[in-house]
């Protein structure tokens, strides 16, 4: 087989001309790429994945953000195929939207992704492609039952293998690629398998336990993370998505902690007045336990000022106080 020639870009033209990231989900997914979005067994992975692709074949926004191309799905679904149906429908009923004729598919079995699996399947999706239009999307769930008998998720060599062929159907199409994928054994946000899966995906989502998390992009900022549960409509049952989860506020370390607790107690023993630097080292130092004066006195600085950059005091210029307390106004010192 002949390969196509090899055309060079200059990248100087790319820097003078930036293309803006397209996405097919604002901000959540972008287009024509490859993800993942895995979890554990019962987390509702596949209600997220199916949520997904009702909202690109009908255009109704997905988990609050707006579906930019509309166009039909290939949902290949190696697990309960018979009840696929079912979890449609009660997405209709939610959503009060009916899926239109001609944009939603599945294959009748199990379909292999081998190098003959997937020559077939690009024959099968042509004749979609011809009859009713390019996919927008293809889905794959789940990856366990769409790899070759003889294939390894160990193995970076099958994994590579497998993903080149999800490539090379999402670039024949110019569409989405999803992947639906379980948890390793005992890292529960971590992928099960080979590390080249995670490297190889440009954007992949966590679903655990009402969370909807996602753990990398690629290509564009991460979005925050959305609450999500699962609630019972008909026979089946539907992903509905909450708000933001706000953040649990910035980590601190142990000592960090130390002195943001000292500094609190401080002002609050003198009516929440400012606190001098020279005050609130001399309780901090003899905490650190160390026998090195100079280390106790540049741990003290350090979470001095790992306290600041992270918001948590506020300082006058010449004393501290936590934020929150009637100090960050700059009470006077007294």
């Amino acid at each position: 087989m002949d390969m196509p020639p090899i055309n060079f870009i200059d990248i100087y033209d790319e820097i003078l001309n930036p293309k803006a990231p397209i996405f097919l989900i604002d901000g959540m997914i972008e287009d024509i790429t490859t993800g993942i979005i895995f979890g554990e067994t019962g987390s509702g992975k596949t209600f997220v994945a199916l949520s997904l692709a009702c909202s690109v074949v009908t255009g109704e926004p997905w988990a609050g953000h707006n579906v930019n191309r509309q166009g039909p799905v290939i949902y290949f679904a190696g697990e309960g195929r018979q009840g696929i149906y079912r979890r449609v429908a009660a997405w209709e009923k939610l959503h009060g939207v009916a899926i239109p004729a001609g944009n939603l598919f599945r294959p009748e079995g199990i379909v292999e992704f081998s190098s003959q699996g997937a020559k077939m399947v690009t024959e099968a999706v042509d004749l979609i492609a011809d009859q009713h239009g390019t996919p927008a999307m293809i889905v794959i769930d789940t990856m366990a039952r769409a790899l070759p008998a003889d294939s390894d998720e160990n193995s970076n060599k099958d994994m590579r293998a497998f993903i080149k062929l999800i490539d090379n159907l999402r670039d024949r199409y110019s569409c989405v690629a999803v992947i639906v994928h379980h948890t390793g054994h005992r890292a529960s946000e971590r992928l099960r398998g080979s590390s080249s899966i995670k490297a190889a995906m440009d954007w992949e989502y966590f679903v655990d336990r009402g969370k909807f998390k996602c753990t990398k992009m690629k290509d564009a900022e991460e979005p925050p993370e959305i609450s999500y549960k699962l609630e019972s409509i008909g026979n089946s049952a539907v992903v509905i998505f909450g708000g933001a989860i706000k953040s649990a506020g910035p980590k601190l370390a142990k000592y960090d902690k130390v002195a943001l607790a000292i500094l609190g107690e401080e002002s609050k023993k003198h009516g929440d007045r400012l606190v001098s630097e020279s005050d609130w080292r001399e309780i901090f130092l003899p905490l650190h336990h160390h026998e090195s004066k100079d280390t106790n006195r540049k741990a003290f600085e350090r979470a001095r000022d790992n306290l600041m950059k992270a918001g948590l005091v506020h300082f006058d210029g010449e004393r501290f106080s936590v934020l929150g307390q009637s100090g960050q106004s700059g009470t006077s010192p007294g």
